[in-house]
C-alpha cells in the first residue's frame, strides 16, 4: 500500500511538472525576449547577460522556484550566438536545462528585417526521493533523466514592428524514465508561440510605449495569451503591467543605468483560476550590455536597455522607379560620350545615420564610369557594374565597414583591385550600366553615401 501511494503521488507530481512546465513562467521576456523565441538572439546589438530569479506563489512550502541565466551577442555577416541555462524546482522535482543557439539575420530593406534561429541542447531532471522515503529500490531508476532538446524562432521586424513565430519545444521526452538518454520524438508542431510587439515614441522622443502580445498553442496542455504594456520614461525607468490568462495580473518597473544597465522587478497578484492559489509571486531580472555606441560594428537592431532613437538608423526615402535600359546603338564614326543629367533636386525629410567607426576613402565623383581591368588577387572583383562606396589599403577596414552597412540593411561586400591596390566596399552591382548610373545617383541623396561612384571591371 505504502509503494503504491508513492507511485501514486510521482505520477501526480511528474503529470502537474510536466503540464506547467508548457505555460510561460517569465514576467520579464519583454526585456528578454529570447527567452521565449531564440530568433531575438543578438537583438541588442552587443553582447548582453541576462540574469532571472522567480519565486512563484511565496508562502507556500516546495512552490516552483525558476532561475535563468542567458546571454546573446550578434557576430559577424548576420551571424548571432546564444546561450541560455535554466533551472526549475518544483516540489521534489529539479529540471535544469542548457541550449546554444545559432541566428542569422536577412536585411531586406532599412530597418527591415527576417531573423530566425535555432537552438540545441540537453535537459536534466532528477527526483529528490529522499522525501518520498529514501532508499526505494524502485525509485531509483527515476533519479538523473536526461533528453534532447531543442528549440527554432523566427521574427519578422519592419521599423518598430516585431511579429515572432516560435517553436519552443521541437522534442517530445519523458520526464523520468530508465533511458540515459531520451532522444524522444521529433513533435516541433506540439507547441507554437506567436508574439507581436510594438514600440511608439513621443514627447520629443523622451518617452515610448511598448505594447507586447502572446499567443501560445498547445496540443498537450490549454491555449493561453498574455497582453503586457510597458512607458519608457527618458530611457531611465520603465513602469507597466500585463495580463496572463487564468494567471492574473503582474505590476511591473524597472530601472536603466548609462545606456548599459538595467534592472526589473514584477509583482503578481497571485489570483489564479488555473491553480487556485493566490499567493503572491515575484521575480527580478538583470542585465548588462557591453560595449557603447562608438567601440562596437554593429548598430542596434531593437534594444531594450537603450532606446535611444539617434542609435537607430532612420532612412526615409521615396520609392524611385528603376529605368528601362536603353538599346546600345554603334555608331559609323568615333562614338561621343553623352553627359549624363544630374537629377532634379528632391527635398527629402532629415535623414538621420550612424557614422561608420572607419571613414571610407572615397573616389572622385565622375560622370562616366571608372574601368578597371580585373586582376589575379584572390578576392578580385568579378567583371560587372558596381556602385562603390568606401576605398581601404586593410582588409579588415573594408570588412567591418561592409559589415558595418549589411547590419544596417544594405546589400554590401567587397573586393579587391588589383590594378588600385585597394579593397573596395560597394552596396550595388548588375550587369546594366542604366542601372548602376540611376542607383548611384539615388545613394548619392543620401549623406552617408554623397561620394557613391560608379565601378566598371572588365576583363
Amino acid at each position: 500500500m505504502i509503494k503504491k501511494a508513492l507511485y501514486s503521488s510521482i505520477s501526480i507530481l511528474i503529470f502537474f511538472n510536466s503540464l506547467s512546465q508548457e505555460i510561460p513562467l517569465y514576467s520579464h521576456y519583454f526585456m528578454n525576449p529570447y527567452l521565449y523565441n531564440s530568433a531575438y538572439a543578438g537583438i541588442e546589438g552587443r553582447p548582453v547577460v541576462f540574469l532571472t530569479h522567480r519565486r512563484q506563489w511565496v508562502g507556500i512550502e516546495d512552490a516552483p522556484v525558476t532561475s535563468n541565466f542567458t546571454f546573446h551577442t550578434p557576430l559577424t555577416r548576420g551571424l548571432s550566438f546564444g546561450l541560455n541555462i535554466n533551472q526549475d524546482e518544483r516540489s521534489i522535482i529539479t529540471t535544469s536545462n542548457l541550449l546554444a543557439t545559432f541566428g542569422y539575420v536577412i536585411p531586406l530593406g532599412t530597418n527591415h528585417f527576417v531573423r530566425f534561429a535555432i537552438s540545441g541542447g540537453l535537459g536534466l531532471n532528477t527526483l529528490d526521493n529522499s522525501v518520498l522515503g529514501g532508499n526505494d529500490p524502485a525509485l531509483q531508476s527515476f533519479n538523473d533523466s536526461k533528453y534532447l532538446d531543442g528549440n527554432f524562432g523566427f521574427v519578422y521586424q519592419i521599423g518598430n514592428l516585431n511579429l515572432g513565430f516560435a517553436l519552443p519545444r521541437i522534442f517530445k521526452n519523458e520526464k523520468f524514465g530508465e533511458k540515459s538518454l531520451d532522444i524522444g520524438d521529433v513533435t516541433p508542431t506540439d507547441e507554437i508561440l506567436l508574439n507581436l510587439a510594438y514600440r511608439q515614441y513621443f514627447a520629443n522622443d523622451q518617452f515610448a510605449f511598448e505594447p507586447r502580445l502572446y499567443y501560445r498553442l498547445s496540443e498537450d496542455n490549454m491555449d493561453q495569451y498574455e497582453a503586457s504594456g510597458i512607458l519608457h520614461i527618458k530611457n531611465a525607468m520603465w513602469l507597466g503591467g500585463s495580463y496572463r490568462e487564468d494567471f492574473g495580473f503582474t505590476g511591473l518597473i524597472g530601472f536603466k543605468m548609462k545606456n548599459s544597465l538595467a534592472i526589473g522587478y514584477s509583482f503578481g497578484t497571485g489570483i489564479s483560476e488555473f491553480s487556485g492559489i493566490d499567493n503572491a509571486t515575484h521575480e527580478i531580472q538583470l542585465s548588462i550590455a557591453f560595449g557603447d555606441k562608438t567601440s562596437k560594428n554593429v548598430p542596434q537592431i531593437y534594444s531594450f536597455i537603450d532606446i535611444e532613437r539617434e542609435r537607430e538608423l532612420i532612412v526615409e526615402e521615396e520609392p524611385e522607379e528603376e529605368p528601362e535600359e536603353e538599346p546600345v546603338v554603334e555608331p559609323e564614326e568615333e562614338p561621343e560620350i553623352e553627359s549624363e543629367k544630374d537629377p532634379e533636386p528632391v527635398e527629402e525629410d532629415p535623414i538621420v545615420v550612424i557614422e561608420p567607426d572607419i571613414e571610407p576613402e572615397v573616389e572622385p565623383e565622375e560622370d562616366k564610369p571608372i574601368v578597371v581591368k580585373r586582376g589575379g588577387h584572390l578576392l578580385e572583383y568579378p567583371t560587372g557594374h558596381y556602385v562603390i562606396v568606401g576605398a581601404f589599403s586593410a582588409l579588415e577596414n573594408a570588412e567591418a565597414y561592409s559589415d558595418r552597412l549589411f547590419e544596417q540593411g544594405y546589400q554590401a561586400s567587397f573586393g579587391y583591385l588589383t590594378a588600385k591596390l585597394y579593397y573596395y566596399v560597394h552596396v550595388f552591382s548588375t550587369d546594366s550600366p542604366a542601372k548602376a548610373r540611376a542607383e548611384r545617383n539615388r545613394l548619392r541623396r543620401n549623406p552617408l553615401f554623397k561620394d557613391a561612384w560608379y565601378l566598371l571591371v572588365e576583363n
